[in-house]
């Protein structure tokens, strides 16, 4: 079982996409399913923006009004129904699951006095994520959830993707970006511990949405998904020697990256 976390701006890159479609069309999904999360961020914020709302992060995570989340919802309503259309049209029999639908369930986040409504998943509908994979099809989960009384909390989408991964006891998570793993000074850091993780943290070189997106691997590895990486798509060039003279893939898209350890 592996679980995917899709980044929102990879997901309207077209190669990118087709690059993960390639990688994912022939592999059996019945015998070797997956699951993708997906997020949409800047998407959120454009929105956002163009209706006058603030835009806010607190430790890497967006300050979420019921008004935000109402665009939040909006967003990755229409960003998850464009990664099962790129995966479709690439061969991957796909399908979206909205979280806030009775997938996902949360309880506000620890520090909701300024989050507001965000969320930290605690359940997941594991029957209803089963019975898609049974199909042979691929779910797409928008990163939405419902609290004890109902309401829509917005989640982030690597910590929801964890959640997921944990609740499907799953062998491997993949956290898939524009970047080819963790940078320091702009070279590969091939394996991050916890140690190791809160040095770069204090020398400022993790910050920003990779600072929540490393503490969820983190949390992935110690609670026993054995294979967790943060990775992205190789460089394609003529000499890159991906693509054989029909097209097919000659070698692994994506990067190794880098192992949580």
């Amino acid at each position: 079982m592996e679980v995917i976390k899709l980044g929102g701006v990879e997901s309207e890159d077209a190669a990118f996409m087709a690059g993960l479609a390639r990688e994912l069309r022939g592999r059996d999904l019945v015998r070797n399913p997956c699951v993708i999360v997906h997020g949409g961020g800047r998407r959120a914020t454009q929105l956002s923006g163009a209706l006058g709302l603030p835009t806010a992060f607190f430790e890497g995570l967006r300050v979420s009004s019921p008004e935000v989340v109402e665009v939040v919802d909006m967003v990755l309503c229409a960003v998850g129904g464009r990664v099962v259309r790129a995966l479709v049209r690439g061969g991957v029999p796909a399908l979206g699951l909205r979280g806030g639908d009775g997938l996902l369930f949360a309880k506000p986040h620890a520090r909701a006095d300024v989050l507001e409504r965000v969320g930290e998943v605690i359940d997941v509908d594991t029957a209803i994520l089963r019975d898609v994979l049974a199909t042979g099809r691929l779910p797409v989960v928008t990163p939405l959830a419902l609290d004890a009384h109902g309401n829509l909390l917005n989640v982030n989408a690597d910590t929801a993707a964890v959640a997921i991964a944990l609740a499907l006891a799953a062998d491997k998570l993949v956290f898939l970006s524009g970047v080819p793993g963790v940078l320091n000074d702009n070279r590969l850091v091939e394996t991050l511990t916890r140690a190791k993780s809160e040095a770069l943290r204090a020398d400022g070189v993790l910050c920003d949405g990779m600072v929540p997106k490393v503490e969820a691997a983190l949390r992935a590895h110690a609670g026993g998904v054995a294979e967790v990486r943060i990775k992205g798509l190789r460089e394609q060039t003529s000499e890159s020697g991906l693509f054989n003279s029909s097209g097919a893939t000659a070698a692994p898209l994506f990067t190794e990256g880098t192992l949580i350890a």
